[in-house]
């Protein structure tokens, strides 16, 4: 269509243009050649003749001004018309105008975009409100546990020698209350904070060793058997804090939802496209319509079963954070009763530079 406006527009100026040397041209052959037989001769003559000319050519010039301003006007309207007859929400549902297909698929595509980016403020606003809606609840339980067994201590209701045995519920409901807090801190520093995690050069081997010893003698109290295989110093450029927390809340589950006298396997490995951390167990596996949700945060499988072990419905979800931050995949396999298998491969393994 831009293209057709400016080609009315060049005819336009181009019949102007020949249309004034018409003019002129008949002007002149009517007082020089035609009326009065001269041949220009004499000054008086000459300037009449030019005067006349240049009469006729702005007649002329401000007529074919006023045609081409009415013909750009029409031009214009034939333009815009369609344009504002057009439905912005579905630009490419009815397009009359090839012209305006270009412009019409650009509309489209932004639409589309401001369409995704509200879907995701809903999103956003709705795991906010549900997230704060589990933080109230789950902070809520422990509180009201130590404020109820703190009572009935305060009020003599306890015998000496069951002292002890409150004092140990109300240490583990502040335990899990404490570590309930520190999950949500984390999870908000990796919402907002992301840039600013300090990445650095961390043995993952190392760090896999350290979570493994500090779960050692919680694994000894199910009689559960740990293993670990792996090459040493493979490293990673990853957060040293949370990459340790990652491999300590899986190491951590698959300890907590075994079974007494299970096992629990810890590997690492190198990959063509980087490395591979991976725990596996024996115990009680996780059913297949729970395996979408349970990096969710505050997704529980059995509810009452994650509050005796203390779990915080948080632990997961740290995991797929974390791995989201590392650029890095997770794969889990599961079923119910034959244990359970989870893998991060991280891209882009590298050498401890302590060894160059």
């Amino acid at each position: 269509m831009k293209r057709k406006l400016w080609h009315h527009i060049c005819v336009l100026v181009i019949l102007t243009v020949l249309i004034s040397f018409a003019a002129a041209g008949i002007v002149i052959y009517r007082h020089v050649w035609k009326e009065t037989g001269i041949t220009l001769e004499g000054a008086g003559g000459f300037l009449t003749v030019i005067w006349d000319s240049v009469g006729w050519i702005l007649g002329v010039l401000a007529v074919v001004l006023v045609l081409s301003v009415f013909f750009v006007n029409l031009q214009v309207k034939r333009l815009i018309e369609p344009i504002n007859e057009l439905n912005l929400e579905e630009p490419l549902k009815k397009v009359e105008y090839e012209e305006l297909r270009p412009l019409l698929m650009r509309v489209d595509e932004q639409n589309r975009q401001i369409r995704n980016q509200m879907k995701e403020l809903e999103d956003t606003g709705k795991l906010r409100r549900e997230f704060s809606a589990n933080v109230s609840h789950e902070l809520k339980t422990p509180l009201m546990s130590i404020s109820g067994y703190a009572e009935i201590m305060k009020n003599g209701m306890v015998r000496p020698e069951d002292m002890t045995e409150f004092a140990g519920r109300i240490y583990h409901e502040a335990s899990r209350l404490t570590t309930l807090v520190e999950d949500i801190i984390e999870l908000s520093r990796l919402d907002e904070n992301e840039s600013e995690m300090p990445f650095e050069t961390v043995d993952i081997s190392e760090l896999t060793a350290d979570a493994m010893q500090n779960l050692e003698s919680y694994a000894k109290t199910k009689h559960i058997s740990m293993s670990f295989n792996g090459e040493e110093e493979i490293c990673i450029h990853g957060v040293h804090h949370l990459l340790y927390e990652m491999f300590f809340n899986l190491t951590d589950n698959a300890i907590k939802y075994n079974e007494d006298g299970g096992w629990v396997h810890v590997s690492i490995r190198r990959t063509p496209e980087g490395a591979e951390w991976t725990v596996s167990d024996n115990g009680i596996g996780i059913a297949k319509e729970d395996q979408e949700r349970i990096f969710e945060r505050f997704y529980r499988v059995d509810k009452s079963h994650s509050r005796e072990t203390g779990g915080t419905g948080l632990g997961l979800s740290i995991v797929k954070h974390g791995a989201i931050l590392h650029h890095a995949d997770i794969e889990l396999k599961s079923s119910v009763g034959n244990g359970t298998r989870i893998s991060i491969r991280f891209p882009n393994a590298i050498e401890n530079p302590e060894n160059k």
